[in-house]
């Protein structure tokens, strides 16, 4: 089981995931081609994708390019496709600091 976020920016989302809160890349990939159109149904899709790996769980970060994107307007909490993740960090202040940087 994982949680999977579309990003406009895998490289900024990457340092966010890694830099930020404390994980590990695991891995990262590129897929195209009739599977991805299928699962998805944007016409010719190719994606970038990472497994950031945080507190035992692994989060997918998937970058689509060459697809239409929606506007700039962020999702809202009950929109569908919005999510969210909640963490317990030991030093919240801690934790701030090192996404601010």
């Amino acid at each position: 089981m994982h949680t999977a976020f579309v990003v406009r920016s895998l490289h900024e989302v990457l340092k966010f995931w890694v830099e930020g809160l404390g994980g590990s890349l695991a891995r990262t990939s590129n897929m195209s081609g009739e599977f991805l159109r299928n699962g998805t149904g944007a016409m010719d899709p190719e994606v970038r994708t990472a497994i950031a790996r945080l507190a035992g769980q692994e989060i997918e970060l998937v970058e689509y390019q060459g697809v239409a994107l929606r506007g700039d307007e962020p999702l809202r909490p009950f929109d569908v496709g919005a999510m969210h993740l909640a963490l317990h960090v030991d030093n919240l202040d801690a934790a701030l600091e090192r996404i601010r940087r």
